[in-house]
């Protein structure tokens, strides 16, 4: 199971540009930690925490801003991390909707080839 899914993240990731994504999320989130720990005066594991539980929207509480830039930097990541998550979102479901255009059009021309089949057959039956 954990290959096939494995598989198919590989194709999603070939297909789409969503390593991209991942990449400048993560220099975000590397940007504004830092920028968190010397704006709110954090340690460096707390801002990066801070900036991880953000960005994943999950957002614990335990460390929180409270100056105005600290705020401002808050919401940049929430709204940062539900951006990637509706990136993510979509190209896989494109990734699954060309999928499925392409076994349509596969099933299209087998019941062109079983239709010229069946034509065939009766046309030699009623010889």
């Amino acid at each position: 199971m954990l290959t096939l899914i494995g598989n198919i993240l590989n194709k999603i990731f070939r297909k789409t540009n969503i390593a991209n994504v991942f990449y400048v999320v993560a220099a975000i989130v590397i940007a504004v930690a830092v920028s968190f720990h010397f704006v709110e005066h954090q340690s460096y594991m707390n801002s990066f925490y801070w900036a991880i539980i953000t960005v994943s929207t999950v957002g614990y509480g335990d460390v929180s801003a409270h100056t105005t830039l600290g705020k401002l930097l808050s919401i940049l990541m929430a709204l940062g991390g539900v951006g990637m998550f509706g990136v993510l979102t979509s190209s896989i479901t494109s990734y699954f909707q060309e999928e499925n255009e392409a076994l349509q059009e596969e099933v299209a021309e087998m019941k062109q080839q079983l239709n010229r089949i069946e034509k065939y057959l009766i046309d030699a039956n009623k010889r």
